[in-house]
């Protein structure tokens, strides 16, 4: 029984390591975020001094979000599904919610290039940074629920 097991362990830590990285990325994406100018201010928003923070704001967003889509979700849910058989409808329903916030921070980034390469300043970024704030709050929640049911709970099967 060791045996079948010990493999399994071994990719669980790994896999536990590359999640406790994701979630350290997640918490610099926080910090870059909350260091931008008053997000309501179109003006101090796209001020040029602002404009390198936010577009590196949105560099880090889209590394995260490939990160999570091609490594950490696949990851985990691959892990967790065979012996959860049971969870695969609440995982395809918790990430069509995550593939929305997605189009979210996509929608945002395209418009952040398309009004820096105008030069122009638009208050739909505004709107658009605000809404995708609210939708990074819902995901980051809803990938710490997809962490705790389908990655945490295969540590607690594999020690029993």
């Amino acid at each position: 029984m060791y045996a079948a097991t010990a493999p399994r362990a071994t990719a669980l830590h790994r896999t536990d390591t590359l999640v406790q990285s994701w979630l350290f990325e997640r918490q610099q994406l926080t910090a870059l975020l909350c260091t931008l100018p008053d997000l309501h201010n179109q003006d101090a928003l796209m001020a040029p001094a602002q404009q390198a923070h936010l577009v590196g704001f949105c560099e880090a967003l889209m590394d995260y979000i490939s990160a999570g889509h091609f490594e950490i979700y696949r990851r985990i849910i691959h892990q967790s599904l065979p012996l959860y058989p049971e969870d695969a409808r609440w995982v395809l329903d918790t990430m069509d919610l995550i593939d929305a916030s997605t189009d979210a921070a996509l929608a945002f980034n395209d418009q952040l290039d398309q009004q820096l390469a105008q030069g122009g300043s638009d208050s739909r970024l505004v709107l658009q940074l605000a809404a995708l704030v609210q939708c990074l709050e819902q995901r980051f929640g809803l990938e710490d629920q997809l962490i705790r049911r389908c990655h945490l709970r295969d540590h607690a099967a594999t020690r029993h």
